[in-house]
């Protein structure tokens, strides 16, 4: 899975240090938790459909920019 501060996670997140103390506090004990082995497959064939369905919808704009460069 991507990581907090990979730039294709698709949102930008706020560092935890700009959050206030109990919102910080919150945080860490959730980052403390286990997750599931099912939640995290899961999440991985999210990811795979998710980037499956971008590289389909990013194909027929290469396709067309590759055309255009032929004129």
């Amino acid at each position: 899975m991507k990581g907090k501060n990979d730039p294709r996670s698709g949102s930008a997140r706020k560092p935890a240090r700009d959050f206030p103390p109990e919102v910080r506090v919150l945080l860490s004990e959730i980052e403390k938790e286990p997750v599931p082995e099912r939640l995290l497959e899961l999440a991985r064939q999210l990811q795979d459909a998710l980037a499956r369905k971008r590289a389909e919808e990013e194909e027929p704009s290469e396709r067309h920019a590759r055309q255009a460069g032929q004129r």
